[in-house]
């Protein structure tokens, strides 16, 4: 069967003690000879994380690897996610920024992330989330939040937010804030309702991001509230939505008519 790696797992394997490294190759090595009976045998001994997802773990030696397996063009493979070793020295185990793959970040399997289980995390319910109703929160009333008044957060007059002119926040030009050359890209990723990515945002300063979509446009900005939260402007400074903290790291994706629209990992 056909075995995959993401860059997650390369870049890893990379500081693992030549045992692990060792033991690693030779895993990988298997799978290309591996029968239904050999994988099955696989899948009884790993421990199921997501099962509608196929995602599975399972201890190898000196390993512990995640992995999935499906179907392409009508052949099996294994796609091994993130791997961990036991040696000392090894890498710690990096925490996947995807909730396809990591069910801690999955709204659907870590409940405490969706705003229809979890009411604190909902707009409609808690009035202080509510930019209609927490004023501080509008920028229509609260200036400071607002690009077209605070000219400081305004990417036509300020010129360190443009990427046309500070190549150092164009992720077309500066591979290092590009999350699709960066394995080590330390930005936010954007997804909709059905996990699927909608591009990226990279931190242009303490209280501003930019956001791309997938094919590096430019795609506007988000400026801090005093939540701790977002504010979203397209690209002509035009209010569209807002992020709310979800208390884990990540944040909520909402519209301006307070409906759930997406979430972002970081």
């Amino acid at each position: 069967m056909k075995a995959f790696v993401t860059p997650v797992v390369t870049e890893k394997v990379r500081s693992f003690d030549e045992a692990s490294k060792r033991e690693m190759s030779a895993f990988l090595d298997s799978l290309a000879t591996l029968t239904p009976i050999q994988l099955e045998g696989v899948r009884r001994r790993s421990a199921v994380l997501d099962k509608d997802k196929n995602i599975f773990s399972v201890r190898q030696h000196l390993l512990h690897i995640f992995y999935s397996i499906g179907e392409m063009e009508g052949e099996p493979y294994f796609l091994v996610l993130d791997v961990a070793s036991a040696m000392p020295g090894a890498a710690t185990p990096v925490k996947n920024p995807d909730p396809r793959i990591n069910p801690n970040l999955n709204p659907y399997v870590n409940t405490s992330l969706n705003p229809y289980v979890n009411s604190r995390l909902n707009p409609f319910v808690k009035s202080a989330l509510n930019p209609y109703v927490n004023s501080t929160l509008n920028p229509y009333v609260n200036s400071s939040l607002n690009p077209f008044v605070n000219s400081r957060l305004n990417p036509f007059v300020n010129t360190a937010l443009n990427p046309l002119v500070n190549t150092s926040v164009n992720p077309a030009v500066n591979r290092a804030v590009n999350p699709f050359l960066n394995p080590h890209f330390q930005g936010f990723r954007f997804y909709d309702l059905n996990l699927f990515p909608q591009g990226f945002a990279i931190q242009a300063g303490d209280d501003v991001f930019l956001r791309f979509d997938s094919n590096l446009n430019f795609h506007g900005i988000g400026v801090r509230n005093p939540i701790g939260g977002y504010v979203l402007f397209d690209p002509d400074s035009t209010w569209i939505g807002y992020l709310i903290p979800d208390q884990q790291g990540g944040y909520l994706n909402f519209d301006l008519k307070a409906g759930w629209c997406g979430l972002v990992t970081v």
